[in-house]
Order: C-alpha cells, then sequence, then structure tokens
C-alpha cells in the first residue's frame, strides 16, 4: 500500500500505513531503478498481508452473520449453499469461517439451534412431541428423537418427565 500524502513522501516511504494518519513506515527505498524494483516487491509484500489481514478481520463478522441468520431459522427452509450464495460466499469458505470461530458446522449448528428451541417447547406439557417437533424446525418426528437423543441421551418424552415437577 502506498502512501496517497505528498508525491515526495510518497517516492520515500512504502507504508503499510502512513505516518501523518499515524502510520507505521515500513521501509525506505532509494529511487534509483533498483530501488523503485524493491519498492514494488515491498508494495506486493504489504498488499499480500493487508489483503490477508482484512479477510481474517472478516471472518468473525461473516461467521457471527451465519449464526444469526441460523438462529432466525435460515437453515429451515434452504441449504447451506443457497445461505452462503445469500451472504455472497462460497459454501465452503463459509463452513470454514463457522468452523474456526465457532468450531461446528453450520448444520449441526441449526441441529442446536432447534433442540434448543424443542427443549422450551417441551417444557409445556399440553403440547404434543410431534407439534414440538414440527414448531421446533424438524422435517421428521424420526430426525428429531435421533437428534434429541443424541444431545440428551433420552428421548423427548423421558426428558419432558424428568424436567416436569413430580405431581
Amino acid at each position: 500500500m502506498v502512501c496517497s500524502w505528498s508525491r515526495s513522501h510518497r517516492r520515500s516511504c512504502i507504508v503499510d500505513r502512513c505516518a501523518r494518519h499515524d502510520w507505521r513506515v515500513l521501509s525506505t527505498v532509494a529511487s534509483s531503478h533498483r530501488g523503485k524494483q524493491r519498492r514494488h516487491q515491498a508494495i506486493a509484500r504489504v498488499d499480500a498481508v493487508v489483503r490477508t489481514q482484512r479477510a481474517l478481520e472478516a471472518v468473525p463478522r461473516l461467521a457471527n452473520t451465519v449464526v444469526d441468520r441460523i438462529a432466525s431459522g435460515a437453515l429451515n427452509g434452504q441449504s447451506v449453499a443457497e445461505l452462503a450464495a445469500t451472504l455472497g460466499t462460497s459454501d465452503r469458505h463459509l463452513r470454514r469461517a463457522l468452523k474456526r470461530e465457532h468450531g461446528t458446522a453450520p448444520a449441526r449448528l441449526a441441529v442446536a439451534q432447534r433442540l434448543r428451541a424443542a427443549t422450551a417447547l417441551l417444557a409445556d406439557p399440553r403440547r404434543s412431541i410431534t407439534d414440538v417437533a414440527f414448531a421446533s424446525g424438524f422435517g421428521s418426528i424420526r430426525r428429531f428423537n435421533a437428534a434429541f437423543r443424541g444431545q440428551f441421551q433420552m428421548s423427548p418424552t423421558a426428558w419432558r418427565r424428568v424436567q416436569s415437577p413430580t405431581k
């Protein structure tokens, strides 16, 4: 990245951030032909570092956006690839960002979100297990029961009995 402060200043330094804007000077290069080559090489290295840093700074924003979208039910009607397309990124990058920031895949995050909703709905004894499964976003009773058993090591009915006060 080259400083845009003044022409003479630009010629004399290669910067990541300009000193005028409280930036740090990376190196000073002479204005000879050899110096210009070195300057261009240094600028290319600095640009690569800046692009990498910006990409790394964007990962938490993307991951948090994905978590918010999943919490609002974005994966209930669409695939991870469609969610990635709506966010303007690739499916692979979305999965990598979420894995890096939250340690899980988008589908597992969606299932965990649905199970949290299901546990809240199971507190109401008047709601049937089928109603809880579909209201929490699961497409079938079988998938709901399998996910619930995988997470809590008991069926939804047994969980409801354990959580409800004894009569």
